[in-house]
């Protein structure tokens, strides 16, 4: 196992306990730092409106300690189409919806050769899922 892979299932199994235990997940922000290893950030009170000020002082904050990587994580709803269904409604008003939860991780995010990865966990699946990580090099 990559440092990479365990990084992503270190912090999916953060994700579990917290769900297991709390029944949801508010939105974090992981930022790991080669001096101050992984920084959490909650990020349950972004609004629209103070999400850019939110994020800038959160770059601000941690920029000083090397950032490494940053993961975003939040609950959301998903759903799976059926023969190539268009959705007409939202996926959380869709009958058929799933809760999921979205991890979208970034190993240089102020960079365009960074990498990146956006994974969707059905909820029901979390208990025993394990990634089969594909990256993306966005400089290609």
């Amino acid at each position: 196992m990559t440092e990479f892979d365990k990084e992503l299932q270190a912090i999916l199994d953060i994700a579990r306990e917290i769900i297991l235990k709390d029944g949801e997940l508010a939105p974090v922000l992981f930022v790991n730092t080669e001096l101050k290893g992984k920084m959490l950030f909650a990020l349950a009170e972004f609004t629209p409106e103070n999400k850019h000020k939110m994020l800038y002082q959160i770059g601000k904050m941690t920029s000083k300690f090397g950032v490494k990587s940053v993961v975003h994580l939040a609950e959301a709803w998903m759903v799976r189409p059926v023969n190539g269904e268009r959705l007409t409604v939202p996926p959380s008003q869709h009958p058929d919806r799933q809760e999921c939860l979205i991890l979208v991780w970034s190993d240089k995010p102020k960079s365009y050769e960074s990498k990146a990865l956006l994974m969707v966990v059905p909820m029901v699946e979390l208990k025993t899922y394990r990634p089969a990580l594909i990256t993306h090099n966005t400089s290609s």
